[in-house]
């Protein structure tokens, strides 16, 4: 990679830096207001819940942006972090803050498939062999099975 694309790319890094903390500081739309119509107060929850389902999503790419600009400080930006392939300039022109080749990205989005979306990007748990899990309709992740659950200070009669 050249001078002057890694400039580039930083340039690109750091605008999107800046635009995104200027996005996470304002958080206006999660005050909770209070109304007399239960309606309204409804609908501003769920405008809430949004702006903070907005917010985390933001500051996962923060940290993804701080990440990709301290591998252009070390030196290891544009290169893939698991294989150590570099990383397709048109790639990074789209998503300045790649972590992964192509190939790569799509290996671990493959495996990830048993999750959900939002399952995947915030845990990374996964049941052990050994746990009973309920069979759930295909394209769902299985839960695992509750324990039975007894209160140890209940006596029995005899």
């Amino acid at each position: 990679m050249t001078a002057s694309e890694i400039k580039r790319f930083k340039i690109m890094l750091e605008s999107r830096l800046a635009a995104l903390w200027g996005r996470v500081r304002n958080r206006n739309s999660i005050a909770i207001e209070n109304t007399a119509d239960t309606m309204d107060e409804v609908r501003l929850a769920e405008e809430r819940d949004l702006a903070i389902q907005i917010l985390g999503r933001d500051f996962a790419e923060l940290r993804l942006v701080e990440a990709a600009l301290a591998r252009l400080e070390d030196g290891s930006y544009g290169s893939c972090l698991r294989c150590e392939e570099p990383i397709r300039s048109n790639r990074l022109c789209v998503m300045p803050h790649a972590a992964f080749c192509v190939g790569c990205q799509e290996l671990a989005e493959s495996e990830m498939t048993e999750f959900s979306p939002a399952e995947a990007a915030t845990s990374m748990v996964r049941p052990k062999p050994n746990e009973s899990t309920i069979h759930s309709p295909p394209g769902r992740p299985p839960r695992l099975a509750r324990p039975v659950r007894r209160n140890p200070t209940r006596t029995v009669a005899a």
